[in-house]
């Protein structure tokens, strides 16, 4: 979750870089951060987060399954500080919207926090 986390605030911080066109989601970031994206948070890049960011860019969520089988998400459907959380025993399969998983800081698993 924390690798999500990570995740979520680095879109946040590429959606207001003005100097690279701003206001929207950048589809490769996981690309530009590169495989030490992972060494913080003790993952090995596989499985790997998978991520999707929609055409315009105004929308995205990043996934992973857990060694247990268990799917955690993260995204958002508008500009930030939107940010929407998942889990569920498979991946969410669309951008954040309410219901099917998605919730707003809501999400049981997400509240279990170091």
């Amino acid at each position: 979750m924390k690798a999500l986390q990570w995740l979520a605030d680095c879109m946040e911080g590429w959606y207001h870089n003005e100097d690279r066109g701003g206001k929207r989601y950048r589809a490769d970031l996981l690309e530009a951060l590169g495989s030490d994206f992972f060494k913080p948070f003790g993952l090995p890049p596989d499985p790997p987060i998978i991520m999707k960011v929609a055409k315009k860019g105004r929308a995205w969520y990043a996934w992973r399954r857990t060694v247990t089988g268990w799917c955690f998400a993260i995204g958002a459907a508008g500009p930030p500080p939107d940010r929407w959380e998942y889990d569920g025993p498979e991946p969410p399969g669309r951008f954040p919207s309410k219901g099917r998983g998605w919730g707003d800081k809501a999400n049981r698993n997400w509240m279990v926090r170091e």
